[in-house]
């Protein structure tokens, strides 16, 4: 029996490519693809992504200053971990700053949430 594909707010997810390797990957986004992603850009679900995206990055961080110091090889298992998960975020987000042209690809405020002014938390 085929596996259904699943389903997501009315999209699928994209089948994995097994034959994207290797470093020479360029693909290039058609109008409308670029189109699509720019109204998404503009909506609170990627704020709610990107916020998810950069505490992932914050959690791999905070392993790598939690790790061991007398731990050589963990440090450095960690340290690329952290590397490539900021690098990948840092890449992303700027690829997607290009595509669509913009210069704030972010709806939220970067101020911090003082839980004080919101009702609810007082």
């Amino acid at each position: 029996m085929a596996a259904k594909p699943f389903h997501f707010l009315g999209g699928e997810v994209l089948k994995i490519d097994e034959n994207i390797k290797g470093i020479d990957i360029n693909i290039s986004l058609d109008d409308t693809e670029r189109a699509l992603l720019s109204s998404c850009v503009k909506t609170q679900a990627f704020d709610v992504l990107q916020k998810l995206m950069e505490d992932i990055v914050r959690d791999y961080n905070a392993r790598l200053m939690n790790t061991d110091p007398i731990k050589k090889d963990d440090v450095l298992i960690n340290h690329l971990y952290a590397n490539a998960v900021g690098g990948f975020y840092v890449a992303l987000m700027a690829r997607i700053k290009e595509e669509c042209g913009l210069d704030q690809y972010n709806n939220r405020s970067r101020d911090p949430v003082n839980d004080m002014q919101i009702p609810e938390l007082r």
